[in-house]
């Protein structure tokens, strides 16, 4: 069961991603009706539009991650304390990172997400209503580096599985064709099974037996040179019996005449 689940949230992103967002607003909204910041609706709005961005993280990793951090920008500037979907911004830093266009765009995501977690955490401090704000700021940018190395493994196991896959198809190929890149173009039909229909061309070489250099026929096919015999027709054999008996009559005949006076 969790294997067909992981093959299908594999093989369909947008909607693996909608049923993500959908198990995250289960999640975000009662955190965020539950908390006494004063700003309920201004955090739950926050929240929902970080969670509109999940569905479409694996279809376009940079531009989910160019807009969570729009986000993050503007809650920074407005709100002095995080919201429940602030997570967003660590599920797509490891987006970006795993599924993103090239490593060096991951590492540039990476660092922006370090400095606005450290610079979320000095606004915090200098508000001065949150005491562990530098506690929260540490532990997000800790989350963040965390997310980032998660990335990069997937990245690196993703890397290697399709190189396994190519080998073993290159593997397949030189295996299916002989003569490769060798420049042997005749090992290739040589190496494959020819199908000939009963009747033709084939059955004209039964007769016929494999010599070695000698002339000889090779040693495992010696014992089966009585079966190679071509077949003499029927009418060859009457003609040559016809043809010794003449002569034997022939030879009574003159050695009759050679022995009357």
């Amino acid at each position: 069961m969790v294997s067909r689940f992981a093959r299908w949230y594999e093989e369909q992103p947008l909607r693996g991603d909608a049923a993500l967002a959908t198990a995250l607003l289960l999640f975000v909204v009662p955190a965020d009706l539950a908390g006494d910041t004063g700003t309920v609706a201004a955090d739950l709005a926050f929240s929902l539009a970080l969670v509109a961005c999940v569905p479409f993280r694996r279809v376009a990793p940079l531009p989910v991650f160019a807009a969570v951090s729009v986000v993050c920008l503007a809650q920074l500037a407005l709100l002095d304390h995080i919201v429940a979907g602030d997570v967003v911004a660590l599920i797509a830093l490891y987006t970006v990172v795993a599924y993103g266009p090239a490593t060096l765009v991951g590492a540039a995501a990476t660092a922006c997400t370090v400095a606005g977690a450290v610079l979320a955490g000095l606004r915090w401090h200098e508000q001065g209503d949150q005491p562990s704000s530098l506690d929260v700021a540490a532990t997000t940018v800790v989350s963040s580096l965390l997310a980032a190395s998660l990335g990069a493994w997937r990245r690196a196991r993703a890397d290697q599985l399709a190189a396994d896959l190519g080998h073993r198809q290159q593997a397949v190929d030189a295996f299916a064709d002989p003569a490769g890149d060798d420049g042997d173009h005749d090992a290739g039909p040589r190496a494959r099974r020819v199908e000939q229909a009963p009747g033709s061309a084939g059955d004209d070489q039964r007769g016929e037996a494999p010599e070695d250099e000698d002339g000889e026929a090779p040693a495992e096919q010696r014992h089966r040179l009585p079966d190679l015999i071509p077949v003499v027709p029927r009418e060859d054999e009457d003609a040559g019996c016809n043809a010794e008996r003449g002569a034997d009559d022939d030879a009574k005949t003159q050695s009759v005449c050679s022995l009357s006076p």
